[in-house]
Order: structure tokens, then C-alpha cells, then sequence
């Protein structure tokens, strides 16, 4: 069989050159021969490309080329060339293949080739016409073809003949000219192989999962920069709170605050209750001077002079203890180190507390007559790290801060439109965003997949693994409720005695500090991961326990909980779920499910 470039016919491609095609195609005399379908080549004169229907390279012989005619009827008088049947009924076809030989030499000329040794036949083949060419000899003069030009339906019955009698034809008639140079064996496979590199390109490229991080790394950038406008409206305001929803940007709001104020010459304190969110602003200030981010507590325990924190009691030691070694610290020495500026991030976990509320009221200073500045940042729906009672974090501010600006953000610049709209809808919460910033394109599906305890580890690897054809590892986020009950806290705790190659995986390829310090995917709890995003999260371990956890410890509905951990998704959410607690719309392979 002749090798077909493309080897298969377009769902467009007109009957004569499917006859011809398939004609071709299948002739066994035909094997060594390379043959184009639906060729552009290019028109030098007039710098574009022009069709021809079939190219035909015959080793050891040269090239034909054929044009394709659907007529239902052929007619040559005096009044001219016409057919019947097709879109252009007085277009020669004889031209169509004349002029694709003049810019085949020119194409073959630009890559180097002898194109005066080149043998060139030209074909009109009308398969839908039963004819015999040699009808047409006493018609000869003057017609501007030659009978082996002309092809019809016979000439299906034995294509390699009647192709090679259209190139035998012409190398022929071209021998009677003295300024003919064609040479059949000229025409070589190398020669062969060098026009059809030059036709047809072995380039392939694809979007790739580092293309697609890319792509989502730049609309972030994007949308980040539009935040800017914001920051110039607050220049007059000394203290104001941001309030909104997770995903409407206060965290990188304060980031930037953080060195404009630091630009205007204030000493700056950048603080919030959660240590990994410290960590997130540290690494976004950390060049500035006279810029200090610090977990509280951490703080706390700077200010109180101790090396590290107590094995004592949790809530207490946080709570109480250590805030008040601190305050008393404070109190009894008005020298230690105050700021101009403090940003709070997540404040809602420090309002709860009356005693770090006095201790960040006692760190207000000035620096070099400059007015004193307060940004705060807050959601009351997340609400959930102590398990204390839910306060109005702007009353509370007020009162320790006096009157504030208050700029509730309705901007989601986290998440996908989509996604954000499966979130709330999942949580059956109206959505307090009035518009989005992130690129509808880059929408991906919220996954619920339901699970049982004894397969949660096999179902997890299974999702991860999958995730990571269009995300890498790094910025895929495993969430879960409490430390001590999550399904990768038992794959580790039994690390040396895994059976299952789906716990093997998990153990490789997730992190953890002294187990497996190199694993790329991070897990933690949602309070610790409160404040932060991830491209990819899964949250797992979604169960009638852990909802009876997280009312007895964090006194919060499970509801309450999985907002926080779910609105830190940026563009993809798988939730595993036990216990039928919400209806599957999703299977582990990503398949949706018939009941979604």
C-alpha cells in the first residue's frame, strides 16, 4: 500500500478525490509510493498557498500531480472547456495542475533540490465520468492537454498504470525538447525523503501539567495587581478593618500594606494567630527592614523572654497563661520595642481573647511623628481554632481601637467562578461575592466521592495520583479535621508495615517532617491551613465522627469547619466523604457520577 499522508481522508473531502484516495490506497503495485492528499503548496507570485488534490512520488520515476474532478459531464467545442456537476464549471483544470507544477519547482528549489532533473507529470481525473482517453486524439490540436492527462473511471481499475502513463506522457513528449533536463533516476527515496520532510513537520507539542501551573500562576499574578488600586484609597484612613469572605484577598491586601507603610518610614508588625499564615507573609516581606512578622503566640513568647512554649494544658498555656507572662512583661517595662504600624491578620482568633487584645493595644507606638497605623483583617465565619464562643470582631476592634474604617471586600480573587458557586451551593450558603477575578477558563470541577474508613487510603492515593496529571505534587494540598484521626496520620504511624501499595504510595509522596521530610504533597489541618490556599485540595476524613469532633472540640458545626478548609481551593476540590453525608458527584477516576 502506498503510504497516504494523511493516511486517513477528511469528513469533507468531495467524492472524486475519495475514489481516488482509496484507488490509490489499496493498490499493491503501488507500496513505495508517497502520496499527498489536500497539498497546499506555495504561490510564490503571489505569497499564499494553493491547493492541489494529489501529489504522487513514484521512486525512480519523479512526481504527478492530479487534480480531482466530481463532473458528471465533460465538454470540449467551440465554445470552450465546460463541466457539469462542479462548483466552477468553466475553471480549466488543466491550469489548476499547470500552475501547481510552476510552484512546485519553486518549492522544490527553496529547499535545494534539482528541480529542472525532476520529472513533473500533471492529471485530470474525473471518476465520476466512464470515458476512454484515446477517444479524444482526433481532437488533439490545439486543445491544451494531452490524452495522458486526462483520466475517468476506468482508470480506477489500474491507478498505478494510469498514474505512471500521466508521467511517462510528459517525460516523453519533454525528451523532444532540446532544453529538457528531466531524469527519472534523478529521483531517488533520499530525494523523496527530503520533500517530504519539507511537507510535512514532526513536531508535536502538548499543554503539559507545567504549562498548566504556569498558566494559573499568571492569572493570579493578574489578578493580584488589579488589588492595587485598593491600597490607594486608604492613604487617609488610620484604622480599618477589612472584613470578607475567604478568597476575597485581605491576607495579600495587608502583605502590600505592609510595605507601603513600611515605605512611609513606620516600624511595622505583621501578625496573625496561625503560624503556617505567618510563615506565607514572612516569605512575602522578608526583604523589607524595620518589618516584623511573627506568629502571636510566637511573639508572645519573645515579649515574655521564654525560649518555648509549655507542656502544659494547650488552651490554657495559649489562652491564658503565657498572654498574661506577657502582659506583665509589658507592663512593667514600657521600653520594649512598640510599632507605628501593626497588621492582623485572621484577627477574629485574636479578638476572642481579652488578654491579647491588651497586649497588642500596649505594642501601639509611634516612630517619627508619623500617626499611628491599624489594619485588621477578619472573617467571623472562621471562627473555629479554640473553641470558644463567636464574637463580632469589628465590635471588638472598635473597642479596642477606637473608630475605624470599615471595607468589606465582595471580590473573590481565590477561586473559580465555578468552583466558588459549587462551594457555596454544597454548603447550602448564599454566595457573598458580587464578581470574580480568576479566568472562567480556568474552572475545574468540586469532587464528592463517597468512601468508607477501610478504603478512604486506597480511594485517596487513587485521586492524588490522578490529580497529578494537571497539577504538580507541590501544589496539591491534603486538608483534614484532626491530627491525630486522619487517614495519612494512621498511613504514617504504620510506615513500616504497609501492605498496600496504595498506602506505599501515600507514604512516598506525601510529607511528613521526620517520616518522609521529601514528600511533595503537604497535609495538614484545616485550622493550621486557615488563611492559606493551594491550587488542588482534598479534604478527607469527612465522617459523623469527625463532625462529633469538631462540635465537641472546636464548637462548630461540621459545615462550619468545611468552609474554612474548602474555600482554600484556588481551582479544584475533591471532598471524601463517609457515612453518605452528601450525595457522590463524582467516582475515584473522576467519572461523574449518574446520580450528580
Amino acid at each position: 500500500m502506498a503510504r497516504m499522508i494523511p493516511p486517513e481522508l477528511k469528513a469533507k473531502t468531495s467524492p472524486a478525490e475519495r475514489d481516488i484516495f482509496e484507488a490509490i490506497r489499496d493498490s499493491k503495485l503501488a507500496k513505495d509510493w508517497t502520496v499527498f492528499h489536500a497539498k497546499e503548496i506555495s504561490k510564490p507570485k503571489h505569497k499564499r498557498d494553493e491547493e492541489i488534490d494529489f501529489i504522487v512520488l513514484i521512486p525512480g520515476r519523479g512526481i504527478v500531480l492530479i487534480e480531482a474532478k466530481g463532473a458528471t459531464k465533460f465538454d470540449f467545442d467551440e465554445r470552450g472547456m465546460r463541466l457539469t456537476g462542479v462548483p466552477d464549471p468553466e475553471k480549466n483544470p488543466w491550469k489548476q495542475v499547470l500552475t501547481a507544477e510552476k510552484n512546485l519547482r519553486f518549492e522544490l528549489e527553496s529547499i535545494e533540490l534539482e528541480q529542472d532533473e525532476t520529472p513533473i507529470g500533471r492529471l485530470v481525473w474525473m471518476p465520476k465520468i466512464d470515458n476512454d482517453p484515446s477517444k479524444l486524439s482526433n481532437n488533439h490540436p490545439g486543445r491544451g492537454f494531452m490524452d495522458y492527462e486526462i483520466a475517468f473511471m476506468n482508470g480506477l481499475d489500474n491507478p498505478y498504470q494510469t498514474i505512471l502513463a500521466a508521467l511517462e506522457g510528459s517525460i516523453k513528449d519533454g525528451k523532444r525538447r532540446k532544453t529538457y533536463k528531466g531524469n527519472p533516476d534523478y529521483f531517488t527515496p533520499e530525494v523523496i525523503k527530503a520533500i517530504t520532510n519539507h511537507f510535512v513537520a514532526d513536531y508535536h507539542v502538548s499543554r503539559t501539567v507545567a504549562d498548566k501551573h504556569k498558566e494559573r500562576e499568571r492569572e493570579l499574578k493578574k489578578v493580584s495587581a488589579r488589588q492595587n488600586s485598593l491600597l490607594d484609597m486608604l492613604r487617609d484612613n488610620s484604622i480599618v478593618y477589612f472584613s470578607g469572605s475567604a478568597g476575597s484577598g485581605k491576607s495579600k491586601i495587608l502583605a502590600k500594606l505592609a510595605t507601603d507603610t513600611r515605605t512611609l518610614g513606620h516600624n511595622v508588625l505583621v501578625t496573625c494567630h496561625n503560624i503556617m499564615m505567618a510563615n506565607w507573609m514572612r516569605e512575602q516581606l522578608q526583604h523589607l527592614e524595620s518589618v516584623k512578622v511573627i506568629a502571636f503566640d510566637e511573639l508572645l513568647l519573645e515579649i515574655a523572654g521564654l525560649k518555648g512554649h509549655r507542656k502544659t494544658n494547650e488552651g490554657s498555656w495559649y489562652g491564658t497563661e503565657l498572654p498574661t507572662v506577657a502582659l506583665k512583661t509589658l507592663t512593667e517595662n514600657p521600653s520594649i520595642q512598640k510599632y507605628s504600624a501593626i497588621l492582623v491578620d485572621e484577627f477574629q482568633d485574636v479578638a476572642i481573647n481579652d488578654l491579647k487584645l491588651q497586649i497588642l493595644s500596649k505594642l501601639r507606638g509611634k516612630s517619627k511623628a508619623l500617626e499611628s497605623r491599624i489594619y485588621l483583617a477578619g472573617d467571623d465565619n472562621q471562627q473555629i481554632m479554640n473553641g470558644s464562643l463567636p464574637v463580632d470582631s469589628i465590635e471588638v476592634a472598635r473597642k479596642v481601637f477606637g473608630p475605624l474604617t470599615h471595607i468589606q471586600l465582595k471580590n473573590n480573587i481565590r477561586q473559580t467562578p465555578a468552583l466558588s458557586a459549587a462551594i457555596y451551593k454544597l454548603l447550602d450558603r448564599k454566595s457573598p461575592f458580587q464578581t470574580h477575578e480568576i479566568n472562567e477558563d480556568l474552572n475545574d470541577d468540586l469532587e464528592v466521592i463517597h468512601v468508607t474508613k477501610e478504603n478512604q487510603s486506597k480511594q485517596l492515593a487513587k485521586v492524588l495520583d490522578r490529580l497529578n496529571k494537571d497539577y504538580p505534587l507541590p501544589d496539591i494540598r491534603v486538608l483534614h479535621f484532626d491530627n491525630a484521626t486522619s487517614v495519612l496520620a494512621q498511613v504514617f504511624n504504620n510506615a513500616g508495615n504497609l501492605s498496600s501499595v496504595h498506602d506505599r504510595w501515600l507514604a512516598k509522596n506525601c510529607k511528613e517532617t521526620t517520616m518522609n521530610p521529601a514528600g511533595e504533597i503537604k497535609w495538614r489541618s484545616i485550622r493550621k491551613f486557615k488563611g492559606l490556599d493551594e491550587d488542588a485540595i482534598v479534604i478527607t476524613d469527612i465522617s459523623k465522627e469527625s463532625a462529633a469532633w469538631v462540635e465537641k472540640t472546636l464548637k462548630r458545626t461540621l459545615e462550619d469547619a468545611l468552609y474554612v478548609g474548602m474555600t482554600r481551593a484556588r481551582f479544584k476540590l475533591v471532598l471524601l466523604v463517609q457515612d453518605g453525608l452528601y450525595e457522590p458527584t463524582h467516582d475515584t477516576d473522576g467519572n461523574k457520577s449518574a446520580r450528580s
